[in-house]
């Protein structure tokens, strides 16, 4: 690839890298892991679910701390705030995946275009 593009396409991943200073500057507080539903028995032997096998229905949290998972059972309550404070984790985490990406590639470009000039300084000795 010339060197017309490498700058092109170097100049691109800047503008998209920028693009993702906003989620890195958010204030917003954020909770690592997630949130999900699953059906259960609570083991009451007079209940519905043990009688008639219709379960109930518990919202969890699940997050990683000193690296094992942990879950957490939600009340009705909580279900909204937990759900906003793990969606923000999660976009952040995104969006620095694609910032590494973006990383990996402009130094690979930089790696191209320096090795390129140093080959037309070469040339003009």
């Amino acid at each position: 690839m010339d060197i017309s593009r490498l700058r092109q396409k170097l100049n691109g991943l800047f503008d998209e890298m920028s693009d993702l200073r906003q989620s890195f500057m958010e204030r917003n507080p954020m909770l690592n892991g997630g949130v999900y539903k699953n059906k259960t028995k609570c083991g009451n032997p007079n209940c519905k679910c043990m009688r008639e096998g219709k379960l109930h229905i518990a919202w969890r949290y699940y997050y990683t701390e000193n690296g094992k998972t942990k879950i957490k059972t939600l009340k009705k309550k909580d279900i909204l705030k937990y759900q906003k404070l793990t969606e923000r984790y999660i976009k952040f985490r995104e969006a620095r995946a694609r910032f590494v990406k973006y990383h990996k590639e402009v130094l690979e470009i930089l790696n191209s275009i320096e090795a390129d000039l140093i080959e037309k300084g070469k040339k003009e000795l």
